[in-house]
């Protein structure tokens, strides 16, 4: 979209794809507050009817982007073919000790596959350092290491980091899901994504931002579907303590007609981590440290979850057909 109100933007679109080689420039004139979305064909042939100039041609895997205007706001995303749509201008956040990736699910889940993508924007060759830590906050193998030449990017499953495929060492086999995290020598862009049996791709590289109040921190998760959810839909929330001790989580939950339940308490131990599910929110789950449940709602929930300890809190719908 272009910002400025009473001129046109010339928007100049660079494509480099996986090995690195760069295509284009290609040109995008915009009038003045108008929005224009091309897709992956218009890129690789040009669209002169959506006012875009220059082609890229075929490139090797998939491209990234480099766009260049005075006031623009870009947004981008895939398409499946039967319409689906998942949002891929996010990235994981860097933050003290690297990129942290909350959740990668391990090669032996086969139903939802994890994809760690890495991208070395830079003119030098990246020395990249891959920790993972399972559920129980050990570390069985790793950590993995491998570089990437200047300009190209590297896609890496779940299975080729636990077992040394492409990459120096190996992770080895966790117990439970993995959080990793990810350090570089070069500016580095990583990104987190899920794919489903039917080909669905989720980007999963954001992560919540807690509020500080009264010493503790507070994270909002405001959709989270009921046990009984009429479209089958299933939440999870995936609670990490990073700590050194032990944790409790408070957690209010709200459902849809306003009514305000009980808040139920969560003990988690030093290093760990667990998913509760929108039955475990509802019923209880001993074993995962939550002796009590808030009982049914109405409609889906909202929920606050608190805790004074170095927690991190990451909410997500997984239904049928498509990926978390």
């Amino acid at each position: 979209m272009n910002r400025f109100p009473h001129r046109r933007n010339l928007i100049r679109i660079e494509a480099i794809d996986d090995a690195g080689r760069r295509r284009g420039p290609l040109t995008l004139n915009l009038h003045s507050n108008f929005a224009v979305n091309f897709n992956s064909t218009d890129l690789e042939r040009g669209n002169p009817g959506k006012r875009l100039f220059g082609e890229t041609g075929a490139g090797q895997g998939d491209w990234r982007l480099e766009l260049q205007s005075n006031d623009l706001e870009v947004l981008s995303y895939l398409r499946a073919g039967d319409g689906f749509l998942t949002s891929m201008h996010d990235t994981v956040p860097l933050a003290r000790g690297g990129h942290f990736v909350p959740i990668f699910n391990p090669a032996s889940n086969f139903n939802q596959t994890s994809q760690l993508r890495l991208i070395n924007g830079n003119d030098r060759e990246a020395n990249v350092k891959i920790t993972g830590i399972d559920d129980l906050g050990e570390r069985p193998g790793g950590p993995v290491r491998l570089r990437i030449p200047a300009g190209e990017t590297r896609a890496l499953s779940a299975s080729d980091l636990e077992r040394g495929t492409g990459v120096s060492a190996r992770l080895g086999d966790g117990t439970g899901k993995w959080r990793l995290i990810v350090e570089s020598d070069e500016p580095m862009q990583v990104m987190s994504l899920l794919e489903s049996p039917t080909g669905h791709l989720s980007n999963l590289s954001t992560s919540a931002e807690p509020e500080s109040t009264d010493g503790e921190s507070m994270f909002r998760v405001p959709l989270f579907p009921s046990a009984s959810d009429a479209q089958g839909r299933e939440g999870f929330v995936r609670i990490i303590n990073r700590g050194s001790q032990a944790a409790t989580v408070r957690v209010s939950a709200r459902d849809d007609s306003g009514w305000s339940y009980d808040p139920i308490t969560l003990s988690l131990d030093a290093g760990r981590a667990v998913q509760l599910s929108s039955h475990d929110l509802e019923s209880g789950n001993p074993r995962k440290g939550l002796p009590d449940g808030t009982g049914p709602g109405e409609g889906n929930w909202r929920l606050e979850l608190r805790t004074a300890q170095d927690v991190h809190v990451g909410a997500y719908i997984r239904t049928r057909e498509t990926a978390s």
